[in-house]
């Protein structure tokens, strides 16, 4: 199978927004890849890590608007 690759924007570098790009390997190998725009150093990780951490991101995201709405509503009585 072949590499399927994507510039994006973010922040990558602690400073403001550049672009980076994204490389998903998806060989037997599965590894997601970052590279920085103007950067020698690239950042791998197995797509299941990636995985791992997008649900987990999103859970705790759920969690705290659930907890948010909570106080707020105890805020209005």
């Amino acid at each position: 199978m072949r590499r399927a690759r994507f510039k994006v924007a973010g922040q990558f570098t602690g400073g403001g927004y550049t672009s980076a790009t994204i490389t998903i390997d998806r060989t037997e190998a599965a590894l997601f890849s970052v590279r920085p725009a103007r950067r020698r150093r690239l950042y791998e990780l197995p797509l299941a890590k990636v995985a791992e951490f997008v649900v987990w991101h999103c859970v705790k995201r759920e969690l705290a608007d659930k907890r948010a709405a909570k106080k707020a509503k105890r805020r209005r009585k």
